[in-house]
């Protein structure tokens, strides 16, 4: 996914491979500068390592950026060789175009493990689609939204709880196929 920011750049947002195109290496996340069409050059990436992969890549709803706080949010989901079952989480990025490091990662707010806070019947319908899907942003707070429930943090403290709601009714819409999803 490509998004523009301003008149010169492009964050984007795939997958890291390695020099043969063939080894993936996880989600990768780039700002290019497009100020000369001709030859874009990349200013600055970071690769989420780990077997990441976000639905950023292929649906543009995923991905939000708040201009006012220059923050980027993906939803991001890993394979966890231990559990054998995919975690969520939603990752931030500062975007800082003019600055050295014009991408660096601002925390993760963890959706799997405050899911397994809402009771063990929450926990096991979930286990295959309680993904973060979609986020907001109101003032200083971030929202990841899921299935089965919406979860606040506070950009200046993303470890500190501020409020979530769990859904009763939570189920998984979108595991009639991949690629397929609910419109959040």
């Amino acid at each position: 996914y490509l998004h523009p920011l301003g008149e010169d750049r492009l964050l984007a947002v795939g997958e890291e491979v390695d020099a043969n195109g063939w080894d993936w290496q996880g989600l990768q996340v780039s700002l290019f500068d497009v100020s000369s069409f001709a030859s874009p050059r990349l200013e600055d990436r970071v690769v989420v390592e780990g077997d990441a992969w976000s639905e950023a890549g292929y649906d543009h709803h995923a991905f939000t950026y708040y201009d006012e706080a220059s923050v980027l949010a993906l939803p991001v989901q890993r394979w966890d060789a231990f559990t054998d079952f995919p975690s969520s989480s939603l990752a931030l990025f500062d975007v800082a175009p003019d600055e050295a490091d014009a991408l660096l990662p601002l925390g993760e707010v963890d959706y799997r493990s405050w899911l397994e806070q809402g009771g063990s019947d929450l926990a096991e319908r979930s286990q295959w689609c309680g993904q973060v899907r979609r986020s907001v942003f109101i003032g200083d707070t971030v929202y990841a939204i899921g299935e089965f429930g919406v979860v606040a943090r506070s950009l200046t403290d993303l470890d500190a709880g501020l409020a979530g709601w769990y859904s009763p009714d939570g189920e998984c819409r979108w595991w009639s196929g991949w690629g397929r999803g609910i419109a959040l």
